[in-house]
């Protein structure tokens, strides 16, 4: 069978970058697979050692990988699975604990609903949409010793033990029960560590030090490498145009290409710059034209201009989901999470309490929290976030202000929410944040030279300034009404901002940039036709 061959594939391959259909390769742009986290691995297998959970103990041989462990639970007491003595497989992967649940794994057969007959736990807190970074392998194991004790029926992954726990629970018990003794019933003695293991401790732990050195600088040469390509593209990218607009002096053209995603320009700027020029020059039509420039000119109000008529309009595309937001976190709070001590009486300005994580230096303190959305566009940009507390941590200054990626706003995304963020900071009360965004160099540098004095240090703080309990005030329907109120008189208010003279020309202006947008996208195939007779025209007739 003959097969055609492109006889020139590289002159093909450069003619469609030359038209930005095919982006310019690039050496190491794909990432390397995400890796565990060894440090927050190495404690927690010691906190295992030292503070297991009940009826959880270490498994029979030492642990020689780091990221593959095996603990026993013994069977709880008042259980059909007393008695028995249950090896459980732990294995770490991918990007623990950031995104990434371990996998466990019962390694003899048990008669539950929630493990299949591999020996699969099935959990909701297991699964990758519902995993939390705060999660830790000892609250899973507690989980695990909790469901021995009460099943979980809503997704059960044994079917036929699911149904014998709901309609004869007396026999699924002598099931569950010959199953324990049949294959179970073993003993097993646990290896604890001993002198001889602190050489591999101390390997694991340099090991743990060196792949986070070794992450930290190769993210720190992607960085480079990423901005030197963006300074490259945009240095050509005003080259081009440069010489676009040289060639366009003196004709009326327009000139259209697919959008490249990179260097979206104001369009405004050449519209209010109306020259044969301007025509000469590529307008490039993005599909985030619309979302990017809204928030860019609703974001420019200044004390000159109708500032608050502005930020009224900024703030009227946010405020339902603002409250939704609020009424979200009273129903179900994130973990650690929990209304503040006084009721809601400002939307754009809230406080919440977030409680110590436990296993963690901050255990048993409670931290008041300001989020504050004034000066904002949310949920275009992040809101603030303020511990009004000290708290001893890298990413923490001393005046409360935390500093994360995700709150940069090249690197915020509308689709994040407080539910999240919150999340976000619990877990990083875990596990510090050090690749570039601490803001309290003393402290980063402790966490990193010597982790115990950190710890002790954090845990003097927190028993110094944030020991006092805190009181959470659950909302009742004067809260609601009180918002229901609060919303409608700021909807009142917007409206009568944005029926100004000055908010009403910005905002015609801007539906003009976006009809302009979108009708250049679809006038293409006759803009070289009727647009440059229409440009020249001087009045005269044309016959």
């Amino acid at each position: 069978m003959l097969t055609w061959v492109d006889p020139e594939p590289k002159r093909r391959e450069r003619f469609l970058r030359e038209l930005h259909f095919v982006d310019t390769p690039e050496p190491d742009r794909w990432p390397d697979p995400p890796q565990p986290d060894r440090g927050r691995v190495f404690r927690e297998l010691k906190t295992l050692w030292v503070h297991p959970p009940p009826f959880c103990r270490p498994g029979a041989s030492p642990v020689t990988d780091l990221l593959h462990w095996e603990v026993v639970i013994d069977g709880p007491d008042g259980t059909p699975y007393a008695g028995g003595t249950f090896p459980v497989d732990i294995e770490i992967f991918g990007d623990y604990p950031m995104k990434q649940p371990p996998k466990i794994t019962f390694k003899t057969k048990i008669y539950h609903p929630n493990i299949n007959s591999e020996g699969y736990v099935f959990l909701d807190i297991l699964q990758r949409k519902d995993w939390s970074p705060a999660q830790t392998i000892q609250k899973l194991l507690t989980s695990i010793v909790s469901v021995l004790y009460d099943p979980l029926l809503d997704y059960p992954i044994n079917e036929e033990a699911a149904y014998l726990y709901k309609n004869d629970i007396k026999r699924y018990e002598e099931v569950a029960t010959s199953w324990t003794w049949k294959y179970s019933s073993t003993p097993i003695v646990s290896y604890c560590p001993s002198e001889e293991d602190k050489p591999w401790l101390d390997y694991c732990k340099a090991v743990a030090a060196m792949v986070s050195a070794d992450q930290e600088e190769e993210r720190l040469r992607r960085r480079k490498a990423n901005a030197e390509r963006q300074r490259r593209r945009k240095a050509e990218e005003e080259r081009r145009l440069i010489a676009a607009a040289e060639e366009g002096k003196g004709q009326t053209q327009i000139k259209g290409r697919p959008s490249s995603g990179h260097g979206v320009r104001p369009l405004w700027k050449r519209v209010l710059e109306w020259s044969d020029a301007t025509f000469g020059c590529l307008i490039e039509i993005n599909a985030a034209f619309a979302w990017r420039n809204m928030a860019g000119f609703l974001n420019t109000a200044t004390d000159d201009t109708p500032a608050m008529e502005g930020r009224a309009m900024a703030l009227e595309l946010d405020i339902g989901r603002i409250r939704r937001e609020v009424r979200n976190l009273w129903v179900d709070p994130p973990a650690f999470c929990r209304p503040g001590p006084s009721p809601v009486t400002d939307l754009s300005h809230w406080e919440f309490v977030i409680d110590g994580p436990d296993d963690s230096p901050y255990a048993g303190g409670t931290f008041p929290v300001d989020i504050d959305f004034n000066g904002t566009c949310y949920p275009l940009m992040p809101p603030k976030i303020t511990f009004k507390t000290k708290v001893y941590h890298p990413n923490i200054d001393s005046e409360g202000d935390m500093t994360l990626g995700m709150f940069v706003r090249k690197n915020w995304s509308p689709a994040m929410t407080i539910h999240s963020i919150l999340l976000t900071i619990v877990s990083v009360l875990y596990e510090p944040m050090i690749d570039g965004y601490t803001n309290n160099g003393e402290v980063d540098d402790m966490y990193e030279s010597d982790l115990e004095l950190y710890e002790q240090t954090a845990r003097e703080w927190t028993s110094e300034y944030s020991s006092t309990p805190i009181v959470s005030h659950y909302p009742d329907d004067e809260d609601e009404r009180r918002l229901d109120r609060y919303e409608a008189e700021d909807r009142r208010r917007r409206r009568r901002a944005a029926s100004s003279p000055g908010i009403a020309w910005k905002q015609v202006v801007v539906a003009f940039l976006l009809g302009l947008a979108v009708a250049l996208l679809f006038a293409t195939g006759i803009s070289s036709t009727v647009l440059p007779a229409l440009f020249n025209y001087t009045g005269r007739t044309w016959f």
